[in-house]
């Protein structure tokens, strides 16, 4: 981290299941504020949970694949990256041919 001032280490976990950790860096030494730091856990836990969603599932591809899949339906539906995220982890949404998410049992987009 070429230039980082301050640098946070957060876990990546859900309740007590770890997954990795979330690593944060600033160019000036201060803190985190409430509100950044209280971003930065929602969106460890839900980066969590889309880790061990993901690897239940074994998508096809490379996680840059995967990503790009899940901005894309949420491109195309006009719906939140997160929400796609989670309906991706809680199985709503699937993976299919050429990594694009579909609905379970469908082949179409």
């Amino acid at each position: 981290m070429v230039g980082a001032a301050a640098v946070f280490a957060l876990p990546l976990q859900i309740g007590a299941a770890r997954s990795g950790t979330l690593i944060l860096s600033r160019d000036r030494p201060r803190p985190l504020g409430d509100g950044v730091l209280a971003d930065a856990l929602a969106m460890g836990e839900v980066a969590c949970e889309i880790k061990l969603g993901l690897q239940a599932q074994e998508p096809p591809g490379s996680l840059h694949e995967v990503v790009v899949a899940i901005r894309a339906r949420a491109y195309a539906t006009d719906h939140p990256v997160g929400e796609v995220a989670a309906d991706v982890v809680a199985r709503r949404l699937r993976f299919g041919p050429g990594g694009i998410v579909t609905p379970p049992g469908s082949l179409q987009p």
